[in-house]
């Protein structure tokens, strides 16, 4: 089912005001545009929308009050914060919201911005304790609960039938996603308790400006059914540290494989980006096999290092039209590439390497 398709089922039944009908309805409309001006891959990419990663790890059990941080989740997915940019964590910001009557109440426990990405920390708590057990938004009852928390490794079913409770899907993305330069989003759940979900989401953005309105909206649905209650918020996140860009170039211009002849691509040029939070790498390129709108192919890029080794990244800005071709941004821990910059592109569907490319700096 594609988002657009996930949407139209989910939100057709919605049981709210006018004011959130039609900031669903825009939301719909944004991911059409978006999709349309997208360049999408094949099994990795999900059109302008929501990659939910739902990591398979087990957790500990805070007591009452407590919540999973942006640490928290980020060290479990591989993320290093440095010491700097976690000290400009904000805790508990300012929001302007709107709770409706929905069975849960939204809270952003923590938030983290820089000129390139977004991190947050959201909860959806239940108003009524001790009848609620509340899952990640595209959890069935035969999963196990071990996906995302530690309380138990029953089937969510089974759990909420032995303990009488009423099984809550909930989700929460960014909503604005266009107006920041967000093409794509991730989502881990952890359970704080049976009746509160912590939801951590991150993404790069590709706007210039500084402090960034974020709009959120989180929803609710009894599990088995089409009614959904949304809750909705805004706040005013500050970009943290300072943004350098470094430029990379090919020593002969635009580089091939040189593997064979009649490959689909080429790499233009890479910049780097250093943040005090991360490393990010925008590669230009352009694709022969592809138009906006047309079909799939299998086309990604890493970044490795001297000896090969691919550089663990957490993310990306997905992949959007630049003049006659296309950027992608590979979003990596705080790294130092040096005067040498090496991009791998391979194919996602067979993992075959289509060639290695070497660029250095360019001269200031």
């Amino acid at each position: 089912m594609t988002t657009k398709e996930k949407f139209r089922n989910t939100f057709s039944y919605l049981h709210a005001s006018s004011e959130i009908h039609e900031e669903v309805r825009q939301m719909t409309s944004q991911e059409q545009d978006m999709k349309l001006r997208k360049y999408r891959k094949r099994g990795s990419r999900i059109a302008a929308a929501v990659l939910v990663a739902t990591l398979m790890i087990g957790m500990g059990v805070f007591a009452a009050g407590h919540y999973f941080g942006i640490l928290d989740f980020a060290g479990r997915a591989g993320r290093s914060i440095p010491e700097s940019a976690a000290e400009q964590i904000v805790i508990n910001p300012d929001m302007d919201q709107n709770q409706n009557n929905a069975i849960v109440d939204l809270q952003v426990r923590e938030a983290l911005c820089d000129s390139e990405s977004i991190a947050l920390v959201c909860e959806l708590s239940a108003r009524e304790k001790g009848k609620y057990l509340l899952v990640p938004e595209d959890a069935l009852p035969e999963d196990n609960m071990s996906n995302w928390t530690a309380l138990s490794d029953q089937k969510a079913g089974e759990y909420a039938e032995e303990h009488k409770l009423t099984m809550i899907n909930t989700g929460c993305i960014i909503s604005n996603m266009e107006k920041l330069g967000i093409f794509e989003q991730s989502m881990d759940f952890r359970s704080v308790s049976d009746d509160v979900m912590d939801i951590f989401i991150t993404c790069g953005v590709q706007t210039d400006v500084k402090n960034k309105k974020v709009e959120i909206t989180a929803t609710a649905r009894q599990a088995g059914t089409e009614d959904v209650m949304i809750l909705s918020a805004s706040m005013v996140l500050q970009d943290v540290g300072t943004t350098k860009t470094i430029h990379y170039e090919a020593e002969a211009g635009p580089q091939k494989a040189n593997s064979g002849e009649g490959l689909f691509f080429k790499i233009q040029r890479a910049d780097v980006i250093q943040t005090d939070l991360g490393t990010y790498v925008d590669i230009y390129f352009t694709d022969e096999n592809v138009t906006l709108g047309g079909e799939d192919n299998d086309l990604e890029f890493r970044i490795v290092d001297s000896s090969g080794k691919a550089v663990d990244s957490f993310g990306g800005s997905g992949v959007k039209a630049d003049g006659d071709g296309y950027r992608t941004r590979i979003m990596l821990n705080k790294i130092n590439p040096g005067e040498e910059l090496n991009i791998e592109a391979y194919s996602i569907d067979s993992g075959s390497r289509y060639g290695l490319f070497k660029f250095k700096k360019a001269e200031n």
